[in-house]
Protein backbone atom coordinates (compact mmCIF):
# COMPACT_ATOMS: atom_id res chain seq x y z
CA UNK A 1 0.00 0.00 0.00
CA UNK A 2 1.30 3.49 -0.88
CA UNK A 3 1.81 5.95 1.98
CA UNK A 4 1.04 9.66 1.57
CA UNK A 5 3.67 10.51 4.17
CA UNK A 6 6.60 12.53 2.86
CA UNK A 7 10.01 12.64 4.49
CA UNK A 8 13.02 14.88 4.07
CA UNK A 9 15.59 13.17 1.81
CA UNK A 10 18.42 14.50 4.00
CA UNK A 11 17.33 13.91 7.61
CA UNK A 12 14.25 11.72 7.01
CA UNK A 13 12.07 13.92 9.23
CA UNK A 14 8.35 13.52 8.57
CA UNK A 15 6.77 16.31 6.50
CA UNK A 16 3.03 16.17 7.06
CA UNK A 17 2.03 19.75 7.96
CA UNK A 18 2.78 23.30 6.81
CA UNK A 19 4.94 23.95 9.87
CA UNK A 20 7.25 21.04 8.93
CA UNK A 21 8.73 23.19 6.15
CA UNK A 22 9.97 26.77 5.97
CA UNK A 23 8.99 29.09 3.10
CA UNK A 24 11.80 31.57 2.42
CA UNK A 25 11.20 34.50 0.08
CA UNK A 26 14.24 35.87 -1.76
CA UNK A 27 14.27 39.56 -2.62
CA UNK A 28 15.42 40.07 -6.23
CA UNK A 29 14.65 43.79 -6.48
CA UNK A 30 17.57 45.69 -7.91
CA UNK A 31 19.32 42.62 -9.32
CA UNK A 32 20.15 42.38 -12.99
CA UNK A 33 20.08 38.60 -12.92
CA UNK A 34 16.29 38.32 -13.12
CA UNK A 35 15.31 41.38 -15.14
CA UNK A 36 12.88 39.78 -17.59
CA UNK A 37 10.51 42.72 -17.86
CA UNK A 38 8.53 42.29 -14.65
CA UNK A 39 9.58 42.23 -10.99
CA UNK A 40 10.02 38.67 -9.76
CA UNK A 41 9.44 37.05 -6.39
CA UNK A 42 11.61 34.00 -5.74
CA UNK A 43 11.17 31.52 -2.94
CA UNK A 44 12.59 28.25 -1.64
CA UNK A 45 11.02 25.60 0.55
CA UNK A 46 13.31 24.11 3.19
CA UNK A 47 12.98 21.30 5.69
CA UNK A 48 11.98 22.72 9.07
CA UNK A 49 14.25 20.23 10.83
CA UNK A 50 17.60 20.36 8.95
CA UNK A 51 16.99 23.37 6.62
CA UNK A 52 17.99 21.50 3.43
CA UNK A 53 16.28 23.08 0.39
CA UNK A 54 13.49 20.84 -0.91
CA UNK A 55 12.24 22.99 -3.79
CA UNK A 56 11.53 26.49 -4.97
CA UNK A 57 9.96 28.69 -7.56
CA UNK A 58 9.54 32.08 -9.14
CA UNK A 59 6.42 34.23 -9.33
CA UNK A 60 5.54 37.72 -10.53
CA UNK A 61 5.75 40.25 -7.70
CA UNK A 62 2.60 42.18 -7.03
Amino acid sequence: MHSNETTCPSCEASITADNDVEFIEIDTEGTEMFSLGAPKKMYVIACGNCEVILGGGVGIAS
